[in-house]
């Protein structure tokens, strides 16, 4: 229960954030990224739900993806 409470936050916090984004009413900070590592952990976390539902996950992530 409370993981889809925070899901439904997310919902509705993102697109009120998108709009003051827009607005000029927020200023972004950028930072690098292990994109990688950030792929790496969203498969992990859904592997189990999406093979339950028999949809397989393959991942290929170049090495030398730049951060």
């Amino acid at each position: 229960m409370r993981a889809n409470s925070d899901r439904l936050i997310a919902l509705i916090n993102d697109p009120l954030d998108l709009s003051r984004i827009e607005a000029g009413r927020v200023t972004l900070n950028r930072i690098s990224v292990d994109l990688a590592a950030l792929v790496h952990e969203a498969t992990v976390s859904m592997r189990t739900q999406l093979e339950a539902k028999g949809q397989p996950v393959q991942v290929d992530v170049p090495a030398e993806l730049p951060v």
